[in-house]
């Protein structure tokens, strides 16, 4: 694996939301990971396709969430992807970074 993104590190109150672009060849496989502090109960992390399609996303309550949890997700079209950091419960900082593979 290698990193795609920069770290990417800033505060949410809750249920604020910060979204990131990022860019994806056709194909390409990849898998999300960020974590919070203890201030912030549930930070869900999505990766988001081109127009807006949800690829994968966190539905566990917890505060380091990866996504996909269980592996990667590779995509169907290349282009703009968005990954989006929601503070669902609670508030603080954050650090998350996507991951691409080989």
């Amino acid at each position: 694996m290698r990193p795609g993104t920069p770290i990417l590190e800033g505060a949410l109150a809750e249920g604020q939301r910060f979204e990131a672009p990022i860019t994806l060849e056709r194909g390409q496989c990849v898998r999300g990971f960020a974590v919070a502090d203890a201030g912030v109960n549930d930070l869900d992390l999505t990766l988001l396709g081109p127009g807006g399609a949800v690829l994968a996303a966190d539905e566990i309550e917890d505060r380091w969430p990866v996504v996909p949890p269980d592996g990667t997700i590779c995509t169907a079209t290349g282009g703009a992807h968005t990954i989006r950091l929601t503070a669902r419960k609670g508030a603080g900082v954050y650090a998350a970074q996507i991951w691409l593979l080989p």
